[in-house]
């Protein structure tokens, strides 16, 4: 009995259009979950992988940012070392000064002159 439905509507060709039709409906009402699901992974991963890069990246800026403030403290100490190591050389030329005076004193005498001075001998 339906085979004999099918090929009296297979015979004619609005019969083969419709059957074409609902096969095509049925390969679709089951193909398209399967489609849809696999797409929808595909999506979660690839939000997933956007994720990690935008974290990824986030880092990235921070450690920029790490490194020019470690980089502007390496300037800042090596300007500061500078200037310590400039006022350190006029404090020595100051003592150096200091101590290749002479001994002050109209009021000692020239024994005891010689002597004070020979405790602070000049320095080249």
């Amino acid at each position: 009995m339906i085979s004999s439905i099918l090929a009296w509507v297979l015979g004619t060709q609005i019969g083969r259009i419709v059957a074409a039709v609902a096969i095509a409906c049925v390969t679709c009402a089951l193909v398209w979950p399967v489609a849809h699901g696999l797409g929808y992974a595909a999506g979660k991963a690839d939000s997933a992988l956007k994720t990690r890069a935008e974290r990824a990246e986030a880092e990235a800026d921070a450690l920029r940012r790490t490194l020019s403030a470690h980089q502007a403290a390496a300037a800042a100490d090596t300007a500061a070392a500078a200037t310590a190591r400039v006022e350190a050389l006029a404090l020595q030329e100051q003592i150096r000064e200091i101590l290749s005076a002479p001994p002050a004193g109209p009021c000692l005498d020239a024994a005891l002159s010689d002597r004070l001075r020979n405790l602070w001998p000049a320095r080249p």
